[in-house]
This record gives C-alpha cells, structure tokens and sequence, in this order.
C-alpha cells in the first residue's frame, strides 16, 4: 500500500515536470515579437583621431604657427601701404616749390638784395671772393622768375603804338596805346577798327575827338551821350532823319528816375536843358535795368554838329560827365566811327576807344 503511494507520488512528479518543461518550451518556439541580441565585443583600438595627451600641445603649437602668419601678412600689409604713401608724398613734392617762385615773383628781389652784402666780406681777403660769387649765381635765376611779373602790366603794354595803321585825317590821343587791330567786312565794305586804351578819362578823349573833327573836316552826322551826375543818369542821342520837308535832326533826352514820372509830356530836365527852339515830337515813359525813364524826344532844324557844341558847353555848365560816347562822322565819302568807353581794369577804370573806318 505504502510503494503504490509512493509509485503514484512519483508519477505525479514526473506528469508535473514535464508539464512545466512543456509550458517552457512552447512559448520560445511561437514567439513572433521583435527579439533583441546583445553581442559582447571587444574595446576598439585607439586611432588617430582620438586625443591622445600629446594633443594639446600640438594644438598650440599650430595656434602659435597661425598667429605667426597672420601678423607677418599683417606687416606685408603695412609696408605695401607705407610705400605706397611714401612714392604719392614723393611724387608731390617737386610741384610746391615750382609753384611757390611762379605765384610770388617779388620775393626774387631780396634774394639779389642779400647777395650785394655777401660782397663786402671779399674786401679784407681775395681769395673768399670767389666762393662769395658762386653763391650770388642763384641770385641771377631769380631774374627768370620776374618775368612772369611783365602780363601784369595792361595788355597795351605789350603792343606798340606803331602795330595800329594810324588813320587819315585823325590825330591819335596822346598817351593812348594800341591794343588792338581788326580788319572784318561790313556791309560788303572792308571795315579797318582801331582800339586803343588810355588813362585819361573819358571825357578827356571826347573833348580831345571833337575838337579835332571840326579842325579836320569831319561832319557829326549821329552822336550818343551817356552821362552822370552824381547819382543821377541820362542819356543824349541825336541823329538825322527824313521828313515831309526834308532832312531834319531829331535829339531825344532821356531821364533814368527812381520812381515812375508823374509828367505826360516833354518837360525840362533840371541841368539839361532842350535845345533852342526844338520841337517836342514824342513823350514816352518806360523802364530800363529796374529804373523808370522818361524819353522827350525833340525835332530841330539845326544840324547835328550844331547841336553838339550846344550840348557841349551845357554839360560843362552843369557838372555832366560821361562815360561813353558814341559818333558817327562823315568826310566826303569816308566813314568813321568813334566808340569811347570807360572800363573797369585790375588796376581801376581806364578809357578804351575804337575807331573804325569803313
């Protein structure tokens, strides 16, 4: 009884392992889910690449080398530049001192002052005078530069008298200079133009020029006067013209005012007076270079030379003097033209004057 329960406690010991070894092997065998392989292998060698403790060292060794090339490129650099400064200053240079000499002649003077003390010391030896002299030579290139001080002096100066053919019949003012010769063609006529400048006034020149058309047989057929007083300015123009009853002259005067003229009509002009018996013909106002100007315009039997020399006493009576003048002369068949102007010149006003024949 006892060895069939212990026979049938063995058997249930042996049914109930090989259940468990069942129930371990079945599921290994259907497992489907993702399996995972861990694999054991050994460390790598080291390599290259890998720090080892030389390479610090060698880092800043390689820093060190770079900084090296960086600065030496950074001279390079800075010596390129510096010369390229030095040649531009260089090249500069030679222009101030030629400059310097050309724009300030008059210092040239002294330099020749200078080099007369430097001779006294060759009195007490003989033989320093010969290095006193060598040095008193670029005294004498100073001469060079004064000569660019000669265009200072007025264009005239440059050109004689003698390069103006003179024209028949018509003195030269004295003192006058030529400054110019022109030859054009007008009209059809070859016009021969003298110009000439002079330090006179202009005045001067005009009273010089109608004295000597009358005592060489030149008739005033037109004239213009410009003229001042103070601040006052007019303006005398007489030419002829050809009427119902023949040839007449006609004088216009005209008045520059400050403000518009209040009168209508030909009025007198205080310290210009109207020639004798001339007839008021037109009065007209209107405005020149932002002043006003009253025209009276007058019509005369007399000639224009006449009316000349009348106005001639009447502006020396009444203090007007001109700065141009104008006139138009005939001599037979010969025609002249006389133009005296006042300028303006570097030096301060000067009397230009053009004479033309045709």
């Amino acid at each position: 009884m006892a060895t069939q329960k212990r026979a049938k406690h063995a058997s249930s010991r042996r049914e109930a392992t090989q259940a468990a070894a069942k129930q371990t092997s079945v599921p290994a065998a259907a497992a489907t889910g993702p399996t995972i392989s861990v694999t054991a292998k050994p460390l790598p060698e080291p390599t290259t690449g890998t720090r080892s403790p030389d390479s610090p060292a060698a880092e800043r060794a390689a820093m060190a080398r770079r900084r090296t090339m960086i600065a030496g490129g950074a001279a390079v650099v800075a010596l390129l530049l510096a010369f390229v400064g030095y040649r531009a200053l260089t090249s500069q240079v030679p222009a101030a001192p030629v400059a310097e000499p050309v724009a300030s002649v008059q210092p040239a003077a002294p330099s020749l002052a200078t080099a007369q003390p430097a001779a006294a010391p060759t009195a007490p030896a003989a033989l320093p005078a010969a290095p006193v002299a060598a040095p008193a030579a670029p005294a004498a290139t100073a001469q060079p530069a004064a000569a660019p001080a000669a265009p200072a002096q007025p264009a005239a100066a440059t050109v004689a008298a003698s390069s103006c053919n003179t024209i028949a019949g018509l003195p030269l003012f004295d003192g006058a200079t030529c400054t110019e010769q022109d030859t054009d063609h007008d009209d059809g006529v070859i016009k021969l133009k003298n110009t000439y400048m002079a330090s006179a006034s202009a005045d001067e020149v005009r009273r010089f020029y109608e004295s000597a058309f009358a005592s060489n047989g030149w008739t005033v057929g037109e004239f213009k006067y410009d003229l001042n007083q103070g601040q006052r300015r007019a303006k005398i123009e007489v030419d002829t013209d050809q009427g119902p009853s023949g040839v007449f002259t006609k004088v216009r005067l005209t008045e520059y005012l400050a403000t518009a003229p209040a009168i209508t009509t030909c009025t007198p002009i205080a310290g210009l007076p109207a020639f004798p018996n001339a007839a008021c013909v037109k009065f007209d106002t209107g405005e020149d270079n932002g002043a006003f100007k009253a025209e009276h315009t007058y019509s005369t039997s007399a000639s224009p030379e006449e009316v000349r020399r009348f106005y001639e006493s009447a502006l020396a009576q009444n203090g007007w003097v001109g700065p141009d003048f104008q006139y138009d002369l005939r001599q037979g068949t010969r025609h002249l033209q006389v133009d005296v102007e006042t300028k303006q010149g570097p030096q301060g006003s000067f009397t230009q004057f053009r004479i033309a024949e045709k």
